[in-house]
């Protein structure tokens, strides 16, 4: 017997089957057979597919896993289907739409048609962190060094700096 459903907005959700109605008051379902009203009490959890499958197979070893069962039932691969008819493309779809006129329109005038309004300029990014001098970063690549008490670790001096990054005196020109 086939059923309907009719759903409406603000009033009570109805399954018509001949005489007997289902029915929501709230999320309680009903059965009205046309004289008695009775509510629908939920039924138990059914067994999964892959649960019934496994009863129906012969005992083995293993355990049966789930890829037996996707292997099992994955039928034959089909007959691929026939190639569909292109679409139309953004600038034919554009034309269609347009007026009919005795020339064609342009890709130039959809493009122009397309294009927006220029837009507002954004806010400007706060500053970032100031950057290490190249005297901060010659002292983290060098490595630590301590004072004679072998605790404190001795700082390396910019005069250390500016003699690492001289090179030797050139030889002298032409003169």
């Amino acid at each position: 017997m086939t059923s309907v459903l009719s759903i409406r907005a603000n009033e009570a959700d109805y399954l018509v089957n001949g005489i007997n109605s289902l029915y929501l008051k709230g999320s309680d379902l009903y059965l009205f057979d046309g004289i008695n009203e009775q509510k629908l009490e939920p039924g138990k959890n059914g067994a999964s597919a892959f649960d019934i499958w496994k009863e129906q197979q012969t005992p083995r070893q293993e355990p049966y896993t789930y890829n037996d069962f996707i292997t099992d039932i994955k039928g034959e691969k089909g007959t691929d289907g026939t190639n569909g008819t292109d679409g139309l493309s953004a600038f034919e779809v554009w034309c269609d739409a347009q007026p009919t006129r005795e020339e064609p329109y342009t890709v130039a005038e959809y493009l122009a048609s397309i294009k927006g309004e220029p837009g507002t300029n954004g806010t400007n990014g706060t500053d970032g962190v100031d950057g290490k001098s190249a005297f901060e970063v010659w002292c983290d690549a060098q490595p630590v060094r301590y004072e004679e008490d072998g605790c404190t670790v001795k700082p390396y001096t910019y005069a250390e700096y500016l003699v690492a990054i001289t090179g030797p005196t050139g030889a002298t020109g032409p003169t």
